[in-house]
C-alpha cells in the first residue's frame, strides 16, 4: 500500500520479495478477495484493499497511543492528551488553543486526529480520544457535550461571482446555482434543505462534501457555491473566494465531547476556556471582514 511494488515492500519490511509475494497469496486468500491488481509491474490497491488498509491503520493508531503514552508516562511533567476533531475545526482553532495552553498553562503532548464529529463521539466513548470536538450534541449516555460556540454558517462564492456585488445572499438568490452541499453527517445539511424547500428554491447540486473545507476548496477552484462554518470560512479569508452572510441564519453550534466519568488527565477546563476564548476572537474577526463587505460589496 505504501511503496507501491513487491520489491519496495520487501526492502521496507527487510525481508525478499518472494516472501512478500508469498504474504499476498496467502492474504488474499484468508480474506477471500483480491487485494491488488498487477499493471506493469506495479501493485495497484483494489478498493476493498483500500477499505481494509484504513480500518487497519485505525487499530494501529491505537497501538501507536498506547506506545506513546507509555513514553511520556517516563516524563511526569506532561500527559499525552488525544484529541478529535471535525476537520475545520482541526485545521484552524484548535492549533490555536494549543498553542496558547501549551504556552500559558502546561507542557502536554496533544494528538490531534481530524474526524468527523460522529466519529470524535464514538472514540471519546470507546477512551481512545481524551476530548472531542464536533458540530453535533453527543446522544451516547455518559458523554458530555460542552457548547463551545454558536454562530450563523457563512455563503462561500468564488472570486468575481454574480452574487459577490450583494452585500448578503438570500436562498432565493441560490435558485439555480451550481451548489456544493454539506457534509450529511455533521447536522446542518437537513437545516439548509428545510430551508430550501421552504423557499422553494432549487439548487444545481454539483458536488457533496464530507469536509467543509474541501467544499470551499472546490468553490475557490470555480466548480459552486457553499455554505461554511465559521472556523472553515476564516481559513479562506483572504484567498480566491468572497464570504457573505446568508439569510435566513443557519446555526451552528461548535461542541466538546468528554466521559462524565473520566476524570481528565490535563486541565481540561483551562483547555476549553482557551478554546471559548479563540472562538470568539474568530468569530470577531470573521465579523469585521463581513461587515466591510456590506459597505463595499465586491464588484462584478
Amino acid at each position: 500500500m505504501q511503496t507501491g511494488t513487491a520489491t519496495g515492500a520487501a526492502s521496507l519490511l527487510n525481508v525478499t520479495q518472494p516472501a512478500v509475494s508469498q504474504l499476498m497469496t496467502e492474504m488474499e486468500a484468508a480474506v477471500g478477495f483480491a487485494l491488488f491488481d498487477r499493471r506493469g509491474g506495479r501493485l495497484v490497491p483494489t478498493p476493498n484493499a483500500a477499505l481494509l488498509f484504513d480500518e487497519v491503520e485505525r487499530c494501529f493508531t491505537g497501538l501507536d497511543h498506547v506506545n506513546a503514552f507509555c513514553a511520556r508516562l517516563q516524563d511526569s511533567s506532561a500527559h499525552a492528551v488525544v484529541l478529535a476533531a471535525a476537520p475545520s475545526m482541526a485545521l484552524t482553532l484548535l492549533p490555536i488553543a494549543i498553542g496558547r495552553y501549551v504556552t500559558d498553562v502546561a507542557k502536554d503532548f496533544f494528538t490531534l486526529f481530524p474526524r468527523h464529529s460522529n466519529e470524535a463521539i464514538r472514540l471519546v466513548g470507546s477512551q481512545k480520544a481524551d476530548i472531542g470536538f464536533g458540530s453535533t450534541p453527543a446522544e451516547l449516555p455518559g458523554i458530555h457535550s460542552e457548547p463551545i460556540s454558536t454562530h450563523e454558517a457563512i455563503c462561500v462564492l468564488p472570486l468575481g461571482h454574480a452574487l459577490a456585488a450583494k452585500p448578503q445572499i438570500s436562498a432565493r438568490d441560490l435558485h439555480g446555482q451550481p451548489f456544493i452541499t454539506m457534509s450529511r453527517t455533521e447536522g446542518v445539511h437537513e437545516i439548509v434543505e428545510g430551508i430550501l424547500r421552504r423557499e422553494e428554491v432549487e439548487v444545481a447540486n454539483v458536488a457533496e462534501c464530507t469536509m467543509t473545507t474541501a467544499a470551499c476548496s472546490l468553490v475557490e477552484n470555480g466548480v459552486g457555491l457553499t455554505l461554511a462554518d465559521q472556523a472553515a470560512a476564516s481559513f479562506f479569508v483572504g484567498r480566491r473566494v468572497v464570504l457573505r452572510r446568508f439569510v435566513p441564519a443557519v446555526p451552528v453550534t461548535f461542541y466538546a465531547y468528554w466521559l462524565d466519568r473520566a476524570a481528565p488527565h490535563f486541565r481540561r477546563s483551562a483547555f476549553i476556556e482557551i478554546l471559548k476564548r479563540e472562538a470568539l476572537q474568530m468569530e470577531a474577526e470573521l465579523d469585521r471582514h463581513l461587515d466591510e463587505a456590506i459597505l463595499c460589496p465586491s464588484p462584478l
